[in-house]
Order: structure tokens, then C-alpha cells, then sequence
């Protein structure tokens, strides 16, 4: 004898043994919350594409309970704005879907050919803006190739995702070709870097300096150590320092200001960035300050030599 339906306990045979569908991607989540069970449908589309998703849901579909008891239905149009890797697309059907025990399942598609046209929209659009950009650097001063070369890699990083996505959908498409003329692109930005050349000025912490000039050479950027020695892309650094101390009850604090401005051999600044850092004692100011400089010193560690110098944001 079948069970009534309000005691069913396991999740329908739908959600368990998931059909193939020739012209569908499908996609199965469960939760206690509806729009979380319908991202993790996603995710498990997302899944067979080997890509990653995040996904926020716009549905106004609710599934209707009486009096606590279980109910569902089937193949429900909605809209989802979902992030596959960090590639936007839209729409997708509920195929069924079911709110049992406290647990929403749902079975979700995504008709491959929309996704397919898409996304070959979407990579044509990142491939425009990925060569507009890569021409911008290559005739831009160091400094500016450098800071576009951040944005260029952010739009090569899409472009290889879209392009995953394409492959999986269209075995026809040339991802080999693809990716190697975004690899060319990446080696051409890091080549950028290297062609790099640093100056710092004379100034009076010696510590900060030192610490600086060490997070140059982990890097392999040239140093340069005398005007004599200028490089056509030598770029000076001037270091600005400031502190500011106070005292509450028995504790001694010390903030560190330091001031990176970076400038062509010219004069004019091309990159600048500030940077805030605080030490306390329990002692004198002379304790407080020596901790405030090794917390810069922490600090420019955990950044890269361009981040340090405002050159990237």
C-alpha cells in the first residue's frame, strides 16, 4: 500500500535519478530556502560546464503549502542573473520542484543553444575590448601600459572563461588557438614589469627605506642606485614620512604616514599611494614607533611592488 503523500520522507525519483535531455542542460539543488536551492541548481549546471557559479535569483515563484503539508509543480518559466566563472547569462525553467520536510528540490534547465549563442556574443564583446585594450598598452608610456596591462588580464581572465564554457557547448570551437593568444597576451604583460627600472631618493628612515628597496629586489625589478645609472624607464621614487603620537593612561601609540610618489625622470608623478600604519607600547614612543615601522614592513609584504607604489589599485 502507497504512503499518503504527506508522509513522504526521501526526495522524489526526479531528483534522485535525473534524466539526460538531448537539448538541456539540467541541474539539481536542494535547500531550505527556495532561491538557495535554485542556485545550487545552478551550481550543478555550472558543475558539468567545469566552471563556477554564483548566482542571485530575481524568481517571484513560490512553492504553496496548507497547513504545513507538502505540495509542488512543474516546469515554472523564471529569470535568474547568474555568474558563470564571471561571465553574466539569463533564463533558465524550473522542471519540477517539490517543498517536502522543510526542503525545497528542484530541477532546473538551461537550453544549451541559448547559452551557447550567449556566450559567443558575450566572448566577441570581451575579445573586442581585450584587443582595444592590448593596443592601449602597447602604445602608452610604461607606467599607463602597466596599470591598463590590470584591466587587460581582468578581461583575459573572462575571456578564457567564456571560452570553457564555448568548447564544452561547441565542439567545433578552436579553444586551443584561443588560449594560446591569451597566454601570448599575459607574457606580453609581464614583460611590461620587467622593463621596470626603480630610484629611490634619499631620505631620512633608513628602515624604510631598506624595506622597500628589499621588496623591490624579491621581485627582480631592476634598482638603479645613482642618477649616473638612469635607465631609459627609471622612475624615481620619493618617500614622505610622518608621525603622529599619542598617549592615553599608560599606553604609547605611534601612527606611521608614508607617502610613495612615483615619478618619470621629468618630473611628472605618475603613480602615488599612502599608506597608514600604527605601533603602541607600553613603554615610550621610542617602542611605539619602532613597531609602526615594522608594521609597514608587514604591510608592504602581504602587497605586490606595484600595489605598494599605487601603479595598481
Amino acid at each position: 500500500m502507497l504512503e499518503p503523500r504527506a508522509a513522504q520522507t526521501l526526495p522524489p525519483d526526479w531528483f534522485v535519478n535525473v534524466q539526460t535531455s538531448q537539448g538541456l542542460l539540467l541541474g539539481k539543488g536542494s535547500n531550505a530556502n527556495q532561491d538557495k536551492a535554485i542556485k545550487h541548481a545552478l551550481a550543478d549546471i555550472a558543475g558539468q560546464l567545469n566552471i563556477s557559479i554564483d548566482a542571485s535569483t530575481s524568481s517571484q515563484q513560490q512553492v504553496v503549502t496548507s497547513r504545513g503539508r507538502e505540495s509542488d509543480y512543474a516546469r515554472s518559466d523564471s529569470q535568474v542573473v547568474a555568474t558563470v566563472g564571471r561571465i553574466g547569462f539569463r533564463g533558465y525553467a524550473i522542471e519540477q520542484s517539490l517543498y517536502l520536510k522543510g526542503q525545497y528540490y528542484v530541477l532546473v534547465s538551461v537550453e544549451k543553444a541559448t547559452l551557447l549563442r550567449s556566450q559567443k556574443s558575450e566572448l566577441q564583446i570581451v575579445d573586442n575590448d581585450i584587443e582595444l585594450r592590448y593596443q592601449s598598452m602597447k602604445k602608452a608610456p610604461l607606467i599607463q601600459a602597466i596599470k591598463t596591462s590590470q584591466h587587460l588580464t581582468d578581461r583575459v581572465s573572462v575571456g578564457r572563461s567564456v571560452a570553457r564554457v564555448v568548447a564544452v557547448l561547441d565542439q567545433d570551437f578552436d579553444i586551443v588557438g584561443r588560449q594560446q593568444r591569451y597566454t601570448q597576451l599575459l607574457l606580453d604583460v609581464q614583460q611590461l614589469k620587467s622593463k621596470l627600472s626603480i630610484y629611490i631618493s634619499a631620505q631620512k628612515s633608513a628602515a624604510i627605506q631598506s624595506a622597500l628597496l628589499d621588496k623591490i629586489n624579491s621581485e627582480q625589478i631592476v634598482v638603479v642606485k645613482n642618477q649616473d645609472s638612469f635607465l631609459s624607464n627609471t622612475h624615481i621614487v620619493d618617500i614622505v614620512t610622518s608621525i603622529d603620537n599619542k598617549q592615553m593612561w599608560d599606553s604609547y601609540t605611534t601612527t606611521l604616514y608614508v607617502q610613495l610618489v612615483l615619478k618619470e625622470q621629468g618630473g611628472n608623478i605618475v603613480a602615488n599611494n599612502h599608506l597608514e600604519v600604527s605601533g603602541s607600547s607600553l613603554k615610550d614612543y621610542t617602542r611605539s614607533e619602532r613597531k609602526a615601522v615594522q608594521a609597514f614592513i608587514n604591510k608592504i609584504e602581504t602587497m605586490s611592488v606595484l600595489e605598494v607604489f599605487g601603479i595598481y589599485n
